[in-house]
């Protein structure tokens, strides 16, 4: 069954604040425990990461222990961002749904949610 139209943001929009309420619930972003850097030249990071879906799903990681020194890069230009536009162009996501992918542990960002 595919949902489209107004539906489909409708779900969208309950499974995005159920994300929202579970990463408050676990207290997301953790506080921040390292010290930044500062330099006056450039910006110093922690940590760098690609966009890709390891890239963002290592930054959520390490947010959730509490480094936010970091900065995530695409190569990609502004609104061109992800995989959606040019390489996922499935209509079905066709995973085995006894994969969890990135999540983290969430159960509102498994595969099986989206």
């Amino acid at each position: 069954m595919k949902i489209r139209g107004k539906s489909a943001t409708a779900a969208r929009e309950r499974l995005e604040a159920q994300v929202r309420q579970d990463l408050s619930a676990i207290e997301v972003p953790a506080a921040e425990w390292t010290r930044p850097r500062r330099s006056e030249e450039v910006p110093v990071w922690d940590v760098v990461v690609g966009a890709g879906l390891s890239g963002l799903s290592i930054a959520f990681g390490l947010r959730r222990q509490g480094i936010h020194n970091l900065v995530i890069l695409d190569q990609r230009p502004r609104g061109h961002e992800g995989p959606w536009i040019t390489c996922a162009r499935m209509a079905t996501l066709r995973s085995p749904k006894q994969l969890t992918g990135p999540d983290l542990g969430l159960p509102s960002l498994t595969f099986r949610c989206w």
